[in-house]
């Protein structure tokens, strides 16, 4: 169902409206980065990219799963919102140096990180997050038990 701004609002609506529609789907860990890994011949490689192709259709929004990531795999994405979300600079002009042994310390917790949802630039919607890139909604598992959605992290990704 449509909904209007709310009362006092003065920011108008950026995003068109759009029909949602849910399915179950496969969410692979497979990073393209690592295929070569597998130790898969040319054919079987073909044949791997034309899977990873269907399985992305177009645009990728999700609710949970693994990321289809643009420039980190889960893992990757992981450690940045454990990095970021206890404080640690993770780089950028006029910034600290980045802590090597903090960041140690904190990636243990890396793993306690969930994807929550994934919103892709979406021509429909007519929305575009840098050069066709995703947001990534980041969750720790604990708290998404708890239904707790105060410390979700985001990352912006784009080609």
């Amino acid at each position: 169902m449509r909904r209007s701004l709310p009362p006092g609002s003065h920011i108008p609506a950026p995003f068109r409206a759009c029909r949602l529609s849910f399915r179950k789907d496969i969410s692979t860990d497979w990073p393209y980065a690592t295929v070569d890994d597998l130790g898969l011949n040319d054919e079987e490689m073909e044949h791997y990219y034309s899977l990873l192709d269907d399985l992305e259709d177009g645009t990728t929004h999700q609710i949970l799963g693994n990321p289809l990531g643009i420039q980190k795999d889960k893992e990757g994405q992981q450690r940045q919102c454990q990095f970021v979300s206890s404080g640690l600079y993770m780089g950028g002009s006029g910034g600290p140096a980045f802590d090597k042994e903090r960041a140690k310390e904190l990636e243990p917790g890396a793993r306690d990180w969930r994807l929550l949802a994934q919103i892709d630039s979406d021509e429909n919607a007519g929305v575009e997050w840098g050069d066709r890139g995703r947001l990534y909604f980041w969750i720790r598992e604990a708290d998404l038990e708890r239904r707790d959605f105060s410390n979700v992290w985001m990352i912006l990704e784009c080609l």
